[in-house]
């Protein structure tokens, strides 16, 4: 295992430094030490840039490149192409991760002489500052045949209960915590025309080039959800981001997997119930619900989003899936999603602020 070095690739836009300096930090300290640090700079501004340069300048296991601002996407793309490492990992710049994780990615490669090992992510709040989830004995299995189709349809609509774990830990459809090849990763590109899911994309295409497949039900990744960023904020841009989404994937899966239509249409709804998302936030021009509500009911009459409204997997969605699906298709579900939205919203801000006292 020693024989082998790790690039970890991380894509920086503007991340505020606290944020910036604990993601860097919590890979510094990697209990397995032959790893370089990739920061790729995507036109942060010149404040970011001296914050990068500030952090990274003088130790020997970060590499700093500028760049000029293409999207994350062409990051990654840039920062794999860069890296002189055996094995390629990705991380976001306002998360952190596991200081095992470098150590047990290569343990399961090794043992398994795997090309990719998925490990767990775990989502937490901004508000409880740096913690780790300790865990007994965590599983690790390499895929059969069976396995690899069932993680290729979770990771459309994360919703196998095989692949989701005690705490809420699960193998999510991001690009992070995981550990690849670097031949394999320069030979399978995220899509630099795609703005939303390209990770979606880029785990699909994965699974047409790798032989073996290797889960770890290890934490290796934390998901930090910013206090900032409870809610996307509205975007007109984000239907026609969707679109694109949608068309690449009918393009490249269903097209050979008419299967996965189920796991489509899941992770259509999702995506869907991230626009009505954004539409609960006061709009720039738009004030008043019937306009919003105008809005999403149009664009159930457009492709690909008319699926919604003749979806025939309704009665074997979760839960939480069929409260967004009853909403799109019942007169007025709209409205008390919107309801449902603040009220939650409202939840979740006093949960993080009474998780922050406590930690406080």
């Amino acid at each position: 295992m020693n024989d082998f070095k790790v690039s970890i690739v991380m894509p920086v836009y503007n991340t505020p430094e606290p944020l910036l300096q604990r993601s860097i930090d919590s890979i510094l300290v990697q209990t397995y030490q032959d790893f370089e640090l990739v920061l790729v700079d995507d036109g942060s501004t010149d404040e970011v840039c001296k914050c990068i340069d500030r952090i990274g300048t003088g130790n020997d296991k970060i590499r700093i490149f500028h760049i000029k601002n293409e999207g994350v996407s062409h990051a990654r793309n840039f920062g794999v192409d860069q890296a002189s490492g055996d094995y390629v990992m990705f991380a976001d710049s306002d998360d952190y991760v596991s200081p095992l994780m470098i150590e047990q990615a290569l343990e399961a490669v090794v043992y398994y002489n795997a090309d990719i090992v998925y490990g767990a992510v775990m989502r937490v709040p901004e508000s409880i500052g740096l913690r780790f989830v300790k865990q007994e004995k965590p599983k690790i299995r390499l895929l059969d045949k069976e396995g690899v189709k069932s993680l290729r349809e979770h990771l459309l609509d994360v919703s196998n209960d095989r692949f989701i774990y005690s705490g809420g830990s699960l193998i999510n459809r991001g690009s992070n915590s995981r550990i690849i090849r670097t031949e394999l990763a320069r030979d399978i590109s995220f899509p630099e025309d795609i703005e939303w899911g390209e990770d979606v994309i880029w785990n699909q295409r994965l699974f047409g080039k790798v032989q073996k497949i290797a889960v770890s039900e290890h934490v290796w990744y934390y998901y930090v959800q910013r206090v900032d960023s409870v809610t996307h904020g509205y975007d007109a841009k984000h239907p026609d981001r969707l679109r694109k989404l949608f068309l690449c994937l009918t393009k490249e899966i269903l097209t050979d997997h008419p299967e996965m239509q189920r796991n489509y249409d899941v992770m259509l709804l999702q995506y869907f119930a991230i626009l009505m998302y954004d539409n609960c936030v006061d709009l720039p021009g738009i004030k008043t619900m019937r306009k919003r509500h105008e809005i999403l009911k149009g664009l159930l009459r457009e492709e690909p989003f008319d699926r919604l409204m003749i979806c025939p997997w309704y009665k074997n969605m979760k839960m939480y899936q069929k409260l967004f699906f009853m909403s799109v298709r019942i007169p007025g579900g709209l409205y008390a999603y919107y309801i449902f939205e603040y009220i939650k919203q409202i939840i979740n801000r006093f949960r993080y602020r009474l998780i922050a006292l406590s930690n406080s």
